[in-house]
């Protein structure tokens, strides 16, 4: 089982302080909150001997692929750097935000086709640019109970498309009531990777596994069943390094004796 911890929780000057983790825990670092003189400092220093996977989050700040508004030039440029970062250090996957957040009732029918068409016009293109690097990228589900895609739609747009292949954040899943029997059914092996964090179901909390009201028993069933090789990332608003650790430890022991 591959695990990671996000750094989310540690953010900028403080990621080094991930190195503290057991070495058998992956890292995933947010490229945008560094440049490349800051990562080729740091992530030498933080994953020499780790046998735990390194996976990185792409840029998403003040980016919207759906919106026919934005600069996309300059987004892919920013996006051919972070392929390139993943390159260099070897990355498992690279996290993809389709879409940022706009209310649907604040938009009519053909604006909703038109971000969809734009939405899936470039996270194909990013994906192919990705592929030119050797990176792995990953289509993630978004959280807004009245955003652009639902579970409903999130299938429907990028499902067709063979060769994108999915993360899935358990919190956003949650939030937006997904079904995990569907979920499973349909994505199933093109998941290659999970955000695992808690909820109550209300806001995107990201809270430690177990603190929220998901139904872990239930997801991690199916995850062993469809999904066994994929990566989950421990993506943590907050916590002590030996707090986050002790989670991960947490779900390794939970997962290992499902099914005894």
């Amino acid at each position: 089982m591959d695990i990671a911890v996000s750094n989310l929780a540690y953010q900028g000057l403080f990621t080094n302080r991930l190195m503290k983790l057991p070495m058998d825990i992956g890292v995933e670092v947010y490229s945008e909150t560094g440049s490349d003189f800051y990562w080729d400092h740091l992530l030498p220093k933080l994953m020499a001997g780790r046998t735990g996977p390194f996976t990185v989050h792409g840029p998403y700040q003040n980016i919207d692929l759906s919106s026919p508004d934005i600069d996309y030039p300059s987004v892919r440029g920013i996006y051919e750097w972070t392929f390139r970062l993943c390159q260099k250090y070897h990355a498992t996957h690279c996290v993809c935000h389709p879409y940022a957040y706009r209310p649907r009732g604040e938009m009519s029918a053909e604006e909703i086709r038109q971000r969809e068409y734009i939405c899936l016009e470039r996270v194909i293109d990013l994906n192919n640019l990705a592929k030119q690097y050797g990176v792995e990228m990953l289509v993630e589900n978004m959280f807004h109970k009245d955003g652009l895609l639902d579970q409903a739609g999130f299938e429907r747009l990028f499902l067709p498309v063979e060769e994108l292949n999915f993360l899935m954040d358990v919190g956003h899943a949650h939030i937006q009531d997904w079904d995990m029997d569907t979920m499973f059914a349909n994505l199933g092996s093109r998941i290659k990777g999970y955000h695992i964090n808690d909820n109550f179901g209300d806001a995107d909390s990201h809270l430690m596994a177990f603190e929220g009201s998901y139904n872990w028993e239930k997801f991690f069933t199916n995850y062993k069943k469809y999904t066994p090789e994929a990566t989950l990332v421990c993506e943590y608003i907050s916590g002590t390094i030996d707090e986050i650790a002790a989670s991960v430890e947490r779900i390794r022991h939970y997962v290992n004796q499902l099914g005894e």
